[in-house]
């Protein structure tokens, strides 16, 4: 199972992998932006910094006896440590929480997980390894959970356009645009519509045989970041 193989390849020789409590509180003292949204297993992107408070509540359940609470937490602060750029330890935090949500049978927790594991590796620059992710995020959505499927897509479509195949990354957005306009979310509409934009604008340039603006890949990887939701 690809999710397995990805895991155990970033499982942390200081603690096997596990998260714990201390590597929580750790992650926390760093100023890890993870959302105040701690149950929310479909946005997929952090909204603001967590607040003190809720986090040492949440520490205070003993290792071990509340996977899930364990898992919601390992998503955000490895969301996280994505925003911060460092993506070894974002893999770890991650991949612990993709195997309890696989462990506990939690399908939705499973697709978010892996949209943000795929960004981690795509930010990374390790592309083929998020293109797995995304693709299967994708087809369990389409198959399991149809309302985090214009999340999957957006990922995707994102994904793709960073790669170059901007035709499939134009239709995966056309369509998470259509989805996002049904569920009426201006927010999400907004992200879309500014992928949508860019993807139509390189197309352009590549029609003309215009050369698209140089940046740098600091400037490339945070327009991607704002707009991953």
């Amino acid at each position: 199972m690809a999710s397995r193989s990805i895991s155990r390849r970033w499982s942390s020789s200081e603690s096997s992998g596990r998260v714990t409590a201390a590597s929580l509180a750790a992650a926390h003292g760093r100023g890890i932006p993870v959302s105040t949204r701690l149950g929310d297993e479909t946005g997929p992107s952090p909204a603001g910094p967590v607040r003190g408070r809720e986090i040492r509540e949440a520490l205070r359940t003993p290792p071990g006896t509340d996977d899930a609470r364990t898992r919601v937490l390992a998503r955000w602060v490895g969301i996280g440590l994505v925003s911060l750029g460092d993506y070894h330890d974002a893999h770890a935090f991650l991949c612990q929480a993709l195997d309890l949500a696989t462990a506990s049978g939690n399908i939705r927790a499973v697709i978010a997980t892996e949209l943000n594991l795929g960004d981690a590796y795509r930010y990374a620059g390790e592309a083929e390894t998020a293109d797995v992710l995304y693709r299967k995020a994708l087809d369990t959505a389409r198959s399991r959970h149809p309302e985090l499927v214009d999340f999957a897509l957006q990922h995707f479509g994102k994904h793709l356009m960073e790669q170059g195949d901007l035709v499939p990354a134009r239709a995966h957005l056309r369509e998470a645009w259509r989805l996002r306009i049904a569920k009426g979310d201006t927010g999400l509409i907004e992200s879309t519509q500014a992928a949508l934009d860019r993807v139509e604008l390189l197309i352009g340039q590549a029609a003309t045989g215009t050369a698209a603006p140089a940046t740098g890949d600091a400037e490339a990887t945070q327009w991607s970041k704002r707009w991953t939701s």
